[in-house]
């Protein structure tokens, strides 16, 4: 589990690093200074994104839910099904490389 946890971490040190105007503001002092001057606080900030835009992972939480749902309730595979797809080369490594971690 460490792999994907660093890759992650990564990842959203990443993300984090290139949204940052999007939360404190396009061209604040945040990182340089305490101090933030009245001027920067009419600039791009993420109070004034549209709703949609905010909504998003709201979105995402009942499109992936409605899917699970979906492929729990309403398709029916056998274990004979599944076995044959976890022994094909490439889902086998992925299976063996994710078991039991």
């Amino acid at each position: 589990m460490i792999f994907p946890l660093i890759i992650l971490g990564l990842g959203s040190i990443v993300y984090g690093y290139l949204s940052r105007d999007l939360v404190i503001g396009l061209g604040s002092m945040f990182f340089n200074n305490v101090y933030v001057s009245y001027y920067n606080f009419n600039l791009i900030d993420s109070e004034f994104l549209p709703t949609l835009i905010k909504n998003i992972p709201l979105i995402f939480t009942i499109v992936g839910s409605f899917c699970s749902l979906l492929l729990i309730n309403c398709l029916y595979t056998d274990k004979n099904t599944i076995f044959n797809f976890k022994m094909q080369i490439v889902p086998r490594l992925f299976y063996i490389f994710l078991n039991k971690k």
